[in-house]
């Protein structure tokens, strides 16, 4: 979207007038956005630096070999890891060295606040080890916004991510707020639990950045057009100061504990390659909408079961003239392709597979609803990043393309909610170079065709292991629930049940209620999909063959 507002103008402090590579390129990604520009960098002095120190010394060598070799065979080849003067990176920012942090109980030194006030910033952004001096967190004019990553702040020396994957935690947290100054509260402007990678370091720190890049920039875009007025949509009051101590760099013995417990994480991935990863089925049975959310799983009955080489799952259940239809994603293992196949459930059961949509590329969880008489089917098309509405005509067995609603947006599992006298659209969408399948957007629209307007608070949920939309929003007992995947140890790990507990064009809560573990079942280790209808409930699920997708 244009627009002739000016650029909010941007300082940063950080460690040293040496710059990490990944600094730089999240500074610069709000410089090519031409939302702001970095006018003021503020740098540690020389001494402060030297007293503070880095990764040094023999007893912390390891780690640095470690961290080299880590980036080199995980991360990105077009990144680079060597250090870049500030004022190469950024020539036309004024720099001033000088301490941020206090260290007695006044500071005499005046310079860092006079720089500051005299350089008349919108944001100040906090990317060094120490704490922000108090007396500068109310001078910009949007306050002093601070970025964590794995829980701890984002700057040079941190060893992040070591210590999450070291620990075998299954998400990491990315936070971005607002300090808390004597003028305005503390307010959380985003906040994620991202899947963590258990192998490496580098490739977690790498889908964290382009993460944060992203969401800082469109938090950055909406303060510019919304001003103070757009940040009343985030609570106050977490008063955080992040003046936690700092996590440690490892040891050398910590790195050789370390290396053992990534081998041994590795060898299962290994033997996977050995196994059908996608051999999934569809089960179902006669059932009210949540019965599986109360813990009951006896009863079901095996769609097919699909034949050897495709997989079925996914499934939409649809009433239409009285007669009960599953949808589902029909998985052709050796292509990689998907296309959407229904049956037809009655008294004795389901109907063979029939095709309802082929199209040239991959498409999959296929989500029906009516609305004023037609029928609209919209599939996943991830894979040609776009979000596109099919109309029956007739239903079932013909589809014609509608409207793309959306395009150039790598978006999955499309979930539409009838409610309050809008249609609700619920989508997981994954930022270019991150991890898929931990943040929940929100769209709202008069009609399906309509331009589909996005929630403020988006993403609504940020959290891999509930985020992804796993089916149908179902109501029981007067509350909304809402099916969730959790992805956060691997893909299909369970469906999680949320309710819902606000939903309005300002406002989204959801609590979560109750899960259905993969391992429910004898056999069964995947489930991702969950949907319920005219008197039934369905679920997919994944078991292991050997083979490679045969």
């Amino acid at each position: 979207m244009t627009t002739n507002r000016p650029r909010l103008r941007i300082g940063v402090t950080l460690d040293g007038p040496l710059v990490s590579e990944w600094i730089v390129e999240l500074l610069r990604t709000i410089e090519r956005s031409d939302v702001g520009e970095i006018a003021l960098a503020v740098v540690a002095s020389a001494d402060g630096a030297d007293r503070r120190g880095g990764v040094a010394g023999l007893r912390t060598l390891l780690y640095r070999l470690y961290e080299r070799l880590d980036w080199f065979v995980f991360a990105d080849r077009r990144r680079r890891r060597a250090a870049v003067p500030v004022t190469t990176a950024f020539g036309a920012t004024r720099v001033v060295q000088a301490p941020v942090a206090s260290r007695t109980v006044s500071e005499p030194d005046d310079t860092v606040p006079s720089a500051v006030a005299s350089a008349h910033l919108d944001v100040l952004l906090q990317l060094r080890s120490e704490p922000v001096r108090r007396e500068l967190l109310d001078l910009p004019r949007y306050g002093v916004w601070a970025l964590e990553l794995g829980g701890q702040l984002a700057h040079e020396r941190a060893p992040l991510f070591f210590w999450e994957v070291h620990r075998g935690e299954h998400t990491s947290p990315i936070t971005l707020r607002i300090l808390p100054g004597a003028s305005r509260p503390g307010r959380v402007l985003y906040r994620c639990q991202a899947a963590t990678d258990l192998i490496s370091p580098a490739r977690n720190r790498i889908r964290a950045l382009d993460k944060a890049a992203y969401h800082l920039v469109r938090r950055l875009q909406d303060v510019r057009d919304g001003a103070e007025e757009y940040l009343e949509f985030f609570a106050a009051g977490d008063a955080e100061d992040l003046r936690h101590r700092p996590l440690p760099v490892p040891t050398n013995s910590r790195v050789v504990e370390h290396l053992g417990r990534i081998a041994v994480r590795a060898l299962p991935r290994l033997a996977d390659r050995f196994l059908d990863r996608e051999h999934w089925y569809i089960a179902y049975r006669r059932g009210r909408c949540g019965d599986l959310l109360m813990g009951d799983c006896r009863d079901f009955r095996i769609l097919g079961p699909p034949p050897r080489g495709r997989s079925f799952m996914d499934p939409c259940l649809f009433e239409h003239d009285s007669e009960l239809y599953l949808f589902f994603e029909d998985l052709e293992i050796k292509k990689g392709k998907g296309a959407i196949s229904y049956v037809v459930i009655g008294e004795n059961g389901a109907t063979a597979p029939r095709l309802a949509l082929d199209r040239p590329y991959h498409v999959s969880y296929p989500f029906l609803f009516s609305w004023r008489g037609a029928t609209y089917l919209i599939p996943e098309t991830f894979d040609r990043k776009t979000i596109e509405l099919y109309r029956a005509d007739p239903f079932p067995e013909r589809w014609n393309l509608e409207k793309i609603l959306m395009e150039d947006i790598a978006a999955s599992d499309a979930t539409v909610l009838d409610h309050g006298g809008k249609l609700w659209l619920f989508v997981n969408v994954a930022v270019d170079g991150a991890t898929f399948g931990d943040e929940l957007f929100v769209f709202w629209a008069n009609s399906p065709t309509d331009t589909w307007q996005p929630h403020p608070l988006n993403p609504v949920v940020a959290d891999a292991r509930s985020a992804r939309p796993a089916g149908r929003i179902f109501t029981r007992d007067g509350q909304l629930y809402r099916p969730g995947q959790d992805c956060s140890q691997r893909y299909g790990g369970g469906v999680v049940f949320s309710r819902i507990e606000a939903l309005s064009e300002t406002d989204y809560r959801e609590v979560q209620v109750g899960r259905f573990d993969r391992d429910r079942t004898p056999g069964n280790v995947g489930a991702h999909s969950y949907t319920c209808g005219g008197g039934y409930e369905a679920v997919d699920g994944r078991r292991r063959r050997l083979g490679r997708g045969v």
